[in-house]
């Protein structure tokens, strides 16, 4: 495609949509480029008018019967472009008005209940999960939640799981966790604190068998990075805070014994007792009893973490010691 000996144009992303492969090459920058398999059908889309837009990230919705991808200009930075015959193609809408990038190079998109699904910025917000369900006609795109208050959330590793959507996202308070939404803000919540307090657990790599289990990798403070799973039963009875209807614990500040009662009936495997950094100070097993009590008489006074395991799902509790 360079007509210039031994320099090669460096085709990349190429993605099928229309009968046609779409595809990034160098030619003058890296453009978009499509070929029919024809030299006489391979030709230059479009021009992002600076050195090199860089289109990637293609993905084509089966809903909307759009191919999108982010791309950058000199008017608008890296936003969400779109095409959608030979002779309609351009950007889809800008979350981060001006020329400022409101998508980073990389972005993932993916399909869930009908709407395109994403991570971008409007400027004001960090980076945080959005979404679209239109076609070209106004492109309305929406912030689904502003995960992280103070920052990025970066929401990525996107799958669709037990009729939500799976991702890995930093509230500012917990680390990089495991997240779902059901695609309005109040159903957009953690699942679990794998490694308790700020530190990561990075859940990745999501591989979802018989459509009722989803597997993935995680680090837990005390075990590192190992093998998980969530199940269709766990997901649903998960919750993002304190579930004061499943989980009890009292007294709370307590000196010596603090008993955990789980009024939910599913058993309790373990208790572990975390500083505030999320190091393991102690930790109880138990076979899968409703009530059980944990002595803290040998730890020093001040605020601990209470990670307790059950069949339903794992929570975190904030305990005091005095």
């Amino acid at each position: 495609m360079l007509p210039v000996a031994n320099i090669g144009s460096n085709p990349l992303y190429l993605t099928e949509y229309n009968d046609n492969v779409y595809f990034t090459a160098g030619v003058g920058g890296d453009q978009l480029w499509k070929s029919d398999g024809t030299i006489a059908g391979t030709s230059l889309i479009t021009d992002f008018l600076i050195s090199a837009g860089n289109p990637q990230d293609y993905y084509v919705s089966p809903t909307l019967g759009l191919m999108f991808f982010s791309a950058s200009t000199n008017a608008t930075g890296r936003e969400m472009h779109y095409v959608a015959t030979d002779d309609d193609e351009g950007v889809y809408n800008e979350t981060n008005i001006g020329s400022g990038d409101g998508i980073r190079a990389g972005t993932q998109f993916i399909e869930y209940n009908g709407e395109v699904y994403f991570t971008a910025t409007n400027g004001t917000s960090g980076y945080e999960l959005w979404r679209t369900n239109h076609l070209i006609d106004g492109s309305p795109l929406t912030m689904v939640k502003d995960i992280n208050v103070t920052g990025d959330s970066n929401p990525v590793n996107f799958i669709v799981f037990d009729g939500k959507l799976i991702f890995q996202a930093n509230d500012g308070i917990h680390g990089a966790e495991l997240w779902q939404s059901d695609g309005t803000e109040s159903g957009t919540t953690l699942i679990t604190d794998i490694n308790p307090g700020a530190e990561n657990s990075s859940p990745a790599g999501f591989v979802a068998l018989n459509s009722n289990v989803l597997f993935f990798t995680a680090t837990e403070a005390s075990v590192g990075a190992e093998l998980w799973k969530l199940t269709t039963s766990s997901l649903s009875n998960i919750t993002s805070d304190f579930d004061e209807n499943s989980i009890q614990i009292y007294p709370n500040p307590a000196t010596n014994e603090i008993n955990v009662s789980n009024i939910g009936n599913s058993g309790i495997s373990r208790i572990k007792i975390m500083d505030v950094n999320g190091r393991t100070i102690k930790q109880n097993t138990f076979n899968n009893l409703s009530n059980v009590q944990v002595n803290i008489a040998d730890l020093l006074n001040g605020v601990y973490l209470m990670s307790i395991e059950t069949n339903a799902g794992t929570f975190l509790k904030k305990i005091l010691k005095k």
